[in-house]
């Protein structure tokens, strides 16, 4: 595994926080799709809840909450995504 130097860009350091993030902006900062993450949503296990609503219906969400989450727990967990086979043993 390669260790990013202290002064590498990393995905957040291009996000404004204080602002309203979209979906692509959640995909790279948590490392996974606008599918996974529709996935999630629709079966409510998504750990960050959207705004309500908006203009014209696009998901969004509040910067300082997501900051907030991904202070908390780093990265979406894969494991638990909704979409993701169980693993298979031998039969």
């Amino acid at each position: 595994m390669t260790k990013m130097a202290a002064d590498e860009p990393t995905a957040t350091d291009s996000i404004d926080f204080e602002g309203i993030l979209r979906i692509d902006d959640l995909c790279r900062l948590l490392q996974t799709s606008d599918e996974t993450i529709r996935k999630r949503l629709k079966a409510k296990t998504f750990p960050i809840p959207p705004l309500p609503g908006g203009i014209d219906n696009k998901l969004r969400w509040a910067g300082p909450v997501v900051r907030r989450w991904i202070d908390e727990n780093g990265r979406l967990d894969r494991d638990d995504a909704p979409d993701a086979e169980a693993p298979r043993g031998r039969r």
